[in-house]
């Protein structure tokens, strides 16, 4: 390396964090600029809560500083700003520090927030014994030829939805998988048959996670928004017979469409069958370690669908139950220090942080004020319901490119929407139904750096972000019409719209 080209390396970073400070101070001029604007119509403390809200939405878009320290900076101004605000009820009186800061965590009170670490705890019992490993290889090892190890992957992915409650997690467990199968298959990553393998993984990592409610963490959001709004409790098995279907036909629709797309330079695995069963046999039997998480999963799986139809159990008791079992001495496969080391916790301060921002833009009618400004301006209202469902989703998706979290999406998106319908007496339009199809919409992503799943995906280096616009464009229109016919039909009889 030349002197010059030292230099050049040595000034990446230096510009990435000049670019990451400016994006820092923009968040705070664009929040005091909104602290400062005549809005007319909402309160002192919604007005505040409004401003904090476009920091947060800023510093999530642009990545300026990490999610779990954004969830810091958010709770510090949730606390002063809202604490030195007048109280709604006595204007002589401000809100204090106390219950400012009470209202800045108050995303913790939510139990789902528990239910999305112990999710974690489980999914790391996973990927420790290398269960997901083997899961995941058992199904890809049945096929041989390259239209059934691209429909193989993406049913392994579908699978999976029902063991690892995150999509992120779900897509860095196929990846060594996809890796392996590109080289077993003696194909460049530069190939059509590896840009088929890495677009169909990064696809179908967003559609996998909608027919399981534990299937990633909006999903769990988005039941807290609509159990607050309407007091329905979303139960696993209603969301399993609800969207299940949806999530089997998109998958059908992601394979179709990548094998349109991508015309493959090998048909069939070199060596036959027995090649790609190397993969899988070569991890050997079955460890005592994965037994028991087997099993302890399964029963874990049968308490999360039976809810609701042959108990009424708390899902995240039940799921608290089973992170501690995973470990107890003895039957348990991880210890604590463990899980403290390598779970992802920037997950959890995020999922809190966001449910506390949500709850916050109802409580303090904000959202309300905001839905009226966008929604009103439309003319949703006046909509058919289908119609407005549709305007709600597209809105979603064009969002995504401005969030590379649907967690942080749904949080800032959901309460203007269900703020508005409430608002506006619209009881043609189910606060159950249409929370819901805008949570498919969010796991639209027309690039790889709207998603985290989707960027793990990415990493691979098997594809490039114009092809997988070309694909994920085509099963965003694909995924709309869907959503049309659904509603149309299926959840129109099933009594959700």
């Amino acid at each position: 390396m030349t002197g010059l080209d030292s230099k050049f390396e040595q000034e990446k970073p230096l510009k990435a964090e000049r670019k990451k400070i400016i994006e820092m101070i923009s968040s705070i001029v664009i929040m005091i600029i909104i602290l400062f604007l005549p809005l007319e119509g909402i309160t002192v403390v919604g007005h505040r809560v409004l401003a904090i809200a476009a920091f947060a939405v800023v510093v999530w878009v642009t990545e300026c500083i990490s999610y779990p320290l954004s969830s810091f900076a958010i709770a510090s101004l949730i606390t002063f700003l809202v604490g030195f605000a007048p109280d709604p009820n006595n204007s002589a009186n401000i809100i204090g520090l106390s219950k400012g800061l009470i209202m800045a965590v108050s995303g913790w009170e939510s139990d789902m927030t528990w239910f999305i670490l112990c999710s974690l705890i489980l999914a790391l019992g996973m990927n420790v014994t290398g269960l997901d490993r083997r899961i995941t290889l058992w199904i890809v090892s049945r096929f041989h030829t390259y239209k059934g190890v691209l429909i193989g992957s993406m049913i392994a992915m579908d699978v999976l939805a029902f063991l690892i409650p995150s999509s992120t997690a779900r897509t860095a467990a196929m990846v060594p998988i996809i890796m392996g199968i590109i080289s077993v298959f003696k194909q460049s990553t530069k190939s059509q048959f590896a840009a088929a393998m890495g677009v169909g993984l990064a696809t179908i990592s967003s559609t996998s996670q909608f027919g399981i409610l534990t299937g990633s963490a909006p999903n769990v959001l988005v039941a807290s928004f609509v159990e607050q709004a309407t007091g329905v409790s979303m139960s696993w098995m209603q969301f399993f017979v609800l969207f299940f279907p949806y999530m089997v036909i998109m998958t059908i629709a992601a394979y179709f469409i990548v094998k349109w797309i991508f015309k493959s330079e090998v048909d069939e695995v070199p060596g036959g069958k027995d090649s790609i069963k190397q993969m899988y046999t070569e991890l050997g039997p079955w460890t005592s370690a994965q037994k028991r998480v087997a099993v302890l999963f399964a029963i874990t799986i049968f308490f999360w669908a039976s809810n609701g139809v042959l108990f009424n159990l708390n899902l995240t008791a039940v799921t608290i139950v089973a992170a501690l079992c995973f470990m107890l001495p003895g039957i348990g496969v991880i210890s604590w220090e463990t899980a403290q080391n390598r779970l992802n916790w920037g997950t959890v301060l995020l999922f809190a942080t966001g449910m506390g921002i949500g709850i916050l833009l109802v409580q303090t009618k904000a959202a309300l004020w905001l839905a009226d400004v966008i929604f009103g301006g439309l003319g949703v209202s006046s909509m058919p319901v289908l119609l407005a469902a549709i305007a709600f989703s597209i809105i979603a998706v064009l969002l995504h490119f401005g969030f590379s979290s649907s967690t942080s999406l749904c949080a800032t998106y959901l309460p203007m929407v269900i703020s508005y319908i409430q608002a506006n007496n619209l009881s043609n339009f189910s606060l159950v139904g249409i929370p819901f199809i805008i949570l498919i919409a969010t796991g639209v992503t027309l690039l790889p750096v709207n998603s985290a799943n989707t960027i793990v995906a990415f990493g691979t280096n098997t594809f490039t972000q114009r092809q997988f616009f070309i694909v994920n464009i085509i099963n965003a229109v694909a995924s709309l019409i869907m959503i049309v016919v659904f509603s149309a039909t299926y959840w129109h009889w099933l009594g959700i719209i």
